[in-house]
């Protein structure tokens, strides 16, 4: 079985659609989507899955953009609505800690501007793939919330854990980490667009803007162009994730110059199972590495080689054991030891070749007591035969 397959089946069997019990006429607000990390121990037996992580639905942004991206919006909605009970100025990291229950919780706090980010860029991304602007005006408040939060930490944020938790000078949290910067800074780009498609709220972005282009050019100078893990580390940072948000939501944000940096520091430490994060230790992603490559290869048709893909190829060969059957999305030469959805994320090229954009038509945000119903939108069938597809003919 293939890399794409095996984890479209990963991704998909992680996620759960609902509509609310006795529901007689589903409105497309009705529906929401739920993902749970099935995570293993690494003698296999199962942990208990975090419920609905901003990361994991990140992550499997590509693979429900290029099969159905509606079912992104259902994924946003349910950590939107949460966050109206959440009552801080940045994105939760997830809305439980164990799968089923949706309860507040310290560990919500740990990813701060990470998730803020996230959430902003995947707004944007979903409403530039379906063409539908109803989340993003129903929840306007909250994400000019959260864009007013990365104006003040974007560029520099305090002590975080991040998808990059372990890498570095010392595994932990870490402040001022060269992805997480550069994607506030592509969130903050992301907010302009999504007031773009909302009617008399353009008057707001100059201060988005603004913070973006001059926080790009001191990033660059405190990142050697997205070398460093860190402004403050030595290490170097090989898989510079961040700049899939600009491709993918056709921004051209950041300069050429940075890709062509991380273009040779991508290809200086390429192992048999793939590039490790850093050059502190071997642990890589899936998620990460096919990020990359999807950015870096986007503008650069020969710098695209099977050698990337056959690394992770490798590994997904290496998964002998019945235990580590499932790919882990985070793994080292020796084999991952845990498993979960992310692992979508090795649709990122195939999102930006065949997702198709369509046209965003403005709407009003809508006054307190006012709401916007529209149409259920979801062709779950449509979903279900693309996957078979990709699980039997990849």
């Amino acid at each position: 079985m293939g890399v794409i397959s095996a984890s479209t089946l990963q991704a998909f069997a992680s996620m759960e659609l609902t509509i609310p019990d006795g529901t007689k006429s589903i409105q497309d607000s009705d529906i929401k989507l739920f993902i749970k990390d099935m995570a293993t121990e690494e003698d296999g037996t199962s942990m208990p899955g975090v419920f609905s992580s901003v990361n994991s639905l990140y992550s499997i942004m590509p693979m429900l953009i290029y099969t159905n991206p509606m079912l992104g919006n259902y994924g946003l909605r349910t950590i939107l609505d949460y966050s109206r009970f959440f009552n801080q100025p940045f994105a939760a990291h997830n809305v439980g800690l164990r799968y089923g229950e949706a309860v507040v919780h310290p560990n919500q706090h740990s990813s701060r501007t990470d998730s803020t980010t996230s959430m902003i860029i995947m707004t944007y991304a979903f409403m530039r793939y379906t063409g539908v602007a109803e989340l993003a005006a129903v929840h306007y408040n909250t994400l000019k919330t959260w864009a007013d939060y990365l104006v003040d930490n974007a560029l520099f944020h305090g002590l975080e854990v991040t998808g990059d938790w372990f890498v570095g000078d010392a595994a932990g949290p870490s402040a001022n980490m060269t992805n997480v910067a550069l994607k506030g800074l592509i969130a903050l780009q992301s907010m302009v667009e999504i007031q773009s498609s909302l009617i008399d709220k353009s008057s707001e972005s100059p201060k988005y803007l603004n913070a973006a282009n001059s926080g790009l050019k001191q990033w660059i100078q405190h990142s050697d162009y997205g070398t460093k893990v860190a402004y403050q580390s030595n290490a170097k940072n090989y898989l510079l994730r961040a700049l899939y948000a600009d491709k993918l939501l056709g921004l051209n944000f950041v300069p050429e110059s940075v890709y062509q940096r991380q273009r040779a520091q991508f290809a200086s430490d390429l192992k048999q199972y793939g590039v490790p994060l850093t050059d502190q230790n071997n642990f890589t992603t899936i998620t990460h590495q096919y990020f990359t490559i999807a950015a870096l290869t986007a503008n650069n048709s020969s710098f695209l080689s099977n050698s990337a893909f056959r690394a992770i190829k490798n590994y997904t060969g290496s998964l002998i054991n019945a235990d580590l059957a499932a790919l882990a999305d985070t793994y080292d030469a020796a084999a991952g030891s845990a498993a979960r959805g992310s692992v979508g994320g090795s649709f990122t090229v195939l999102a930006l070749k065949k997702g198709e954009v369509k046209q965003i038509h403005p709407i009003m945000v809508p006054t307190p007591n006012s709401t916007i119903k529209t149409p259920v939108a979801l062709n779950f069938m449509a979903t279900v035969v693309a996957f078979v597809s990709l699980v039997f003919l990849i």
